[in-house]
């Protein structure tokens, strides 16, 4: 049987079901550790009146469950992602043009595939960035000590 209970923390309507009682799950309001109890076992609490219309019921899925529930949640977005966009325009801009350039293609996908939500793609595409970034510093630094070396040696 489900039933609606309140998060300690936010307010936010959240449907649980009766197998769920006692077990921890994440309130899609703010993000926060609930433990999912039917309303009259929640504590009282006094909320201010809020400005804003009331939330809609979302679903959570405690811990340890695996059939995934959708509704009403927004998605969930993971820790920051790098995708070396930076390390690699500045690679190609200081140091060698068509290894940096690859390397901004290789960060470009990182990041399309990290939006889609594949991120096992998108960090494979993201650690070839930085490969490819380092080659073109690694190279140009390379080319410019060469140079630097052939014009001291000239001098002569």
């Amino acid at each position: 049987m489900s039933f609606v209970f309140k998060c300690p923390h936010c307010g936010q309507g959240i449907q649980g079901e009766d197998s769920w009682i006692g077990q921890k799950a994440a309130c899609p309001g703010c993000y926060r550790e609930v433990v999912i109890r039917r309303p009259e076992e929640s504590m009282p609490q006094v909320l201010p009146p809020s400005p804003q219309p009331p939330q809609e019921v979302a679903y959570v899925r405690p811990e340890g469950l695996s059939e995934p529930v959708t509704e009403g949640a927004p998605p969930q977005r993971p820790a920051p992602f790098n995708s070396h966009m930076t390390m690699a325009v500045v690679s190609t801009v200081c140091c060698c043009v068509p290894l940096g350039i690859v390397a901004i293609v290789q960060a470009s996908q990182a990041n399309a595939f990290y939006n889609a939500g594949n991120l096992a793609a998108a960090a494979s595409y993201a650690e070839k960035a930085r490969f490819w970034a380092t080659l073109s510093m690694v190279l140009g630094g390379l080319v410019g000590l060469l140079s630097l070396a052939g014009n001291v040696l000239g001098q002569l």
